[in-house]
């Protein structure tokens, strides 16, 4: 039985689209190379062929709003079927992938899917609105509804999980990222969660004075992050580990890597234990939305 997947792309800036459709079928790289999107090619072809592919699980459709782009992925990421509507797809797929991280649009574009009773992966951030996120809560609940950053399963993490246990307790934990908090803060924020280091819930957030956008978010074990968003830069996405008994410093790179397991935890949902607490995503949403009204050397109360 295969699991047959449609993917609904694209947002400015994102190519999800092609990395995850990639990831999950293989590509042609003639069509790949006419996409535009050579980063992407790049760090694929660096993979061996035994990479790609996931038994069982094919993405079978795509749709995003410009017909001749849904077709160069298609073409690029050996995709049957070019879908004219996204409404196409329903009960022709058993699950989607919403690859576009524009939230205001996340929750017209899953919930007639999540309705249907697929499975649906919402790319980050799951929506900044306080009414679509409670609208959203039963389907996390209920295992329908996943969403988070690649990062959450980032490889570099996964690596130094056992020396961060070593260093522990950690007391501070810094991060430093490219562009803003909503968009791409969020990627160091769910490395954090997927580092099971049980600080607990977030309890205040605070915005600083700096020359970047920073923020200061301590948690419930007293634990907190200092988080640096440097706007317009060259690639970063570091954290840092202060712990009672050394530190730890690593770098976020291994994009293929983190999406590999982001995508496996999807495709495992309807057979396993769910990886992400809904509560953690719910949690996560409501610090970004607290953020987002947050003036220099103000702080917030998380509830």
């Amino acid at each position: 039985m295969v699991m047959r997947v449609g993917m609904i792309g694209f947002s400015e800036g994102n190519g999800h689209p092609y990395s995850f459709s990639a990831i999950v079928n293989g590509y042609d790289k003639a069509a790949f190379d006419l996409s535009g999107w050579g980063v992407i090619s790049g760090y694929l072809q660096k993979r061996e062929k035994t990479e790609f592919g996931f038994k069982g699980v094919k993405v079978t459709h795509a749709w995003s709003e410009c017909r001749e782009s849904t077709e160069q992925l298609c073409l690029a990421c050996n995709i049957e079927a070019a879908c004219d509507n996204v409404t196409d797809m329903l009960g022709a797929v058993d699950a989607v992938i919403i690859a576009r991280d524009d939230w205001p649009n996340h929750f017209d574009l899953a919930s007639p899917f999540l309705k249907n009773g697929c499975y649906v992966f919402v790319d980050k951030p799951l929506t900044l609105d306080d009414e679509q996120l409670r609208r959203f809560e039963d389907f996390l609940y209920n295992k329908r509804l996943m969403s988070c950053s690649g990062f959450r399963f980032s490889t570099e993490i996964n690596l130094i999980k056992p020396e961060l246990k070593k260093i522990g307790p950690i007391r501070t934990i810094t991060g430093t990222v490219v562009n803003d908090l909503q968009k791409y803060g969020i990627h160091l924020i769910d490395a954090i969660n997927g580092a099971d280091m049980n600080l607990g819930r977030p309890l205040e957030i605070s915005r600083i004075p700096s020359g970047a956008s920073s923020f200061n978010i301590l948690y419930e074990n007293g634990t907190n992050l200092l988080l640096n968003c440097l706007g317009e830069a060259t690639k970063t996405f570091h954290l840092s580990f202060f712990g009672k008994y050394g530190n730890l410093h690593v770098d976020l790179d291994d994009n293929f890597g983190a999406f590999k397991a982001t995508l496996k935890n999807f495709f495992d949902l309807p057979n396993s234990q769910q990886m992400i607490k809904p509560s953690e995503t719910i949690q996560t949403m409501r610090l970004l939305m607290s953020s987002k009204k947050l003036d220099v050397g103000h702080s917030k109360r998380l509830a």
